[in-house]
């Protein structure tokens, strides 16, 4: 071959050389971009997932026991070994005892048993005189015993008109020297305003018990012959939140000074007249744990999600804190007065997202959490004492626990890091001193879930009056959810509360006015008897006055 030859074909192969080198680094990059393709496919899928399960699926966490028999990554999870394989190649069924609680078995239909305490209205049902005659001797029939039937009834509500009647005395001989003489008012949380403290209370409970909103309000009346505004309404709503607001920071120092608490927060649509039309405020929940007690419930109010609101809100807390992993609370934790304790039902929430990306580890990781609420819950179900709590905790939740970060951080270094599974393993991982502080402590729960089901109660109430009007009514309904959760949290009933409240607080002394706190609140006496009267002229008739002799 010629020398030209053979440069020839140096060059073709040199030039084939650099088209296989460009074609294997074209091929990386598509390999990668593909790789990155499926990634995000993967991301969307389960941000869609998602969104599917928000607007149509289970809410719901809880997994039933009887459902292990039927999952095999959940069995091996809980037993923590594969079932051994018999010799004939067949898996034998592991044997699982499901702890069943004690209860008493209802007997009979059981018909509904009316309680004692109801108002009882007799009605009674005779027979004609004409037929009280013994057809045998011609006697009058005398009655022997009642028989009675009870029937539930429900009254409607309805609007009365209460009319503070005052007599004014004069001197009977008309002296200029004594003066009238005529009792004062109750004391009203307003003099001017038209609703009585039944309906004012009726209102509040209404819309942040019973999420009913006021333009729903406005029907009820209506259909009983009284039109109210939504203007009206609001205006009492917003009254009723100033006249309780000197409670408001008394009920916060007895929160914060439980010294354990648990909080969360959610979302709120927020008109700002003359500013940008809405914003997105927050409600935040803090609970009170008190040993042996109900919890105390407070809400606060902002216009931002912003960690200098948390700041000012704990300045003077001194204790544990529990709460999920939102930034806005480092500084605080950061300062040392408050101790950060991990919710267990936030982590387990992670590793629920990752069950369609990655089912085996996922379902693994579930499997040994329940485990943990399984300990929690018999606890809770025979009372057990803070000793036997804490004995629990140490020989059986703790050696789960141990097991269990160690399962997370070996899948942690084969999960993607963005993956929905990557960042389960990294929230558990990064609290996991968080979460281990239930351990060394009986008084502390495994879970904030108390704090989300106040939150629960807020949400609904928003998917009724959807907004709330503006930053003012924004911490009006702050400082009303604060009482009617407490109240219900207690097992006071608000509207009561609010009743007795509202008549007592304008002349109640402020160094008495803790007393009137749902935690410590007792009934005050009763108003005098009304009488029921027609419906008063609107003019007054002089009074006659006798003739002097």
């Amino acid at each position: 071959m010629s020398g030209c030859a053979q440069e020839q074909s140096c060059g073709e192969l040199a030039a084939l050389r650099e088209e296989l080198a460009r074609a294997q680094a074209q091929n990386a990059e598509l390999v990668a971009a593909l790789r990155d393709s499926g990634r995000e496919r993967d991301r969307l899928r389960h941000q869609l997932d998602q969104c599917l399960r928000r607007l149509y699926g289970r809410r719901s966490e809880k997994s039933d026991p009887r459902q292990l028999l039927l999952d095999a990554l959940l069995l091996e999870a809980i037993e923590g070994n594969r079932p051994p394989t018999a010799a004939d190649g067949s898996v034998p069924g592991p044997e699982i005892l499901i702890p069943v609680p004690a209860h008493e078995r209802r007997l009979g239909h059981g018909r509904l048993e009316i309680p004692d305490h109801l108002e009882q209205r007799l009605i009674l049902v005779d027979v004609e005189d004409s037929e009280k005659v013994c057809p045998v001797t011609g006697q009058p029939m005398v009655v022997a015993r009642y028989e009675d039937t009870r029937k539930l009834e429900f009254v409607p509500s309805k609007l009365v008109c209460n009319v503070y009647r005052r007599p004014v005395y004069v001197s009977a001989e008309r002296s200029a020297r004594v003066p009238p003489l005529m009792p004062s008012l109750p004391a009203f949380a307003d003099d001017r305003c038209k609703a009585d403290a039944g309906l004012l209370g009726f209102a509040v409970v209404a819309k942040f018990a019973d999420a009913l909103p006021l333009y729903r309000q406005q029907a009820i009346w209506r259909r009983e012959g009284f039109e109210l505004s939504a203007s009206t309404l609001d205006g009492w709503v917003l009254h009723v939140a100033a006249v309780l607001q000197p409670l408001y920071p008394l009920h916060k120092a007895e929160v914060l000074a439980t010294g354990y608490v648990g909080s969360d927060d959610t979302p709120v649509t927020v008109l700002v007249p003359g500013g940008p039309g809405s914003v997105t405020g927050r409600f935040w929940c803090t609970l009170g744990y008190r040993e042996g007690l109900a919890p105390l419930v407070i809400f606060e109010f902002t216009l931002d999600r912003n960690g200098a609101n948390l700041t000012a809100f704990f300045a003077q807390y001194h204790g544990w804190l529990q709460a999920d992993a939102f930034s806005g609370y480092e500084a605080l934790f950061r300062l040392g007065e408050a101790i950060e304790v991990g919710c267990w039902a936030h982590t387990r929430r992670y590793f629920e997202q990752a069950l369609r990306s990655a089912p085996a580890e996922a379902t693994e990781v579930m499997g040994q959490m329940r485990r943990l609420f399984h300990l929690e819950s018999t606890l809770q179900e025979r009372d057990a004492t803070p000793a036997e709590v804490l004995a629990v905790r140490q020989a059986e939740s703790r050696p789960i626990v141990e097991a269990l970060f160690g399962r997370i951080g070996q899948i942690a270094l084969e999960a993607l890091p963005r993956s929905p599974l990557g960042e389960a393993c990294t929230y558990a991982l990064n609290q996991q001193v968080a979460l281990r502080r239930f351990l060394d402590d009986p008084r502390l729960r495994l879970d904030n879930n108390l704090v989300e089901q106040q939150m629960k109660a807020v949400a609904t109430g928003r998917k009724n009056w959807l907004f709330a009007g503006s930053p003012e009514g924004g911490r009006a309904a702050a400082t009303l959810l604060t009482f009617v959760r407490t109240c219900l949290s207690l097992k006071v009933n608000p509207t009561e509360w609010l009743t007795d409240v509202l008549r007592r607080l304008p002349t109640c002394p402020p160094e008495q006015r803790h007393t009137l706190l749902p935690q410590h609140w007792k009934r005050g006496p009763p108003l005098p008897d009304r009488i029921v009267t027609p419906p008063l002229p609107r003019r007054l008739h002089r009074v006659a006055y006798p003739q002097r002799k």
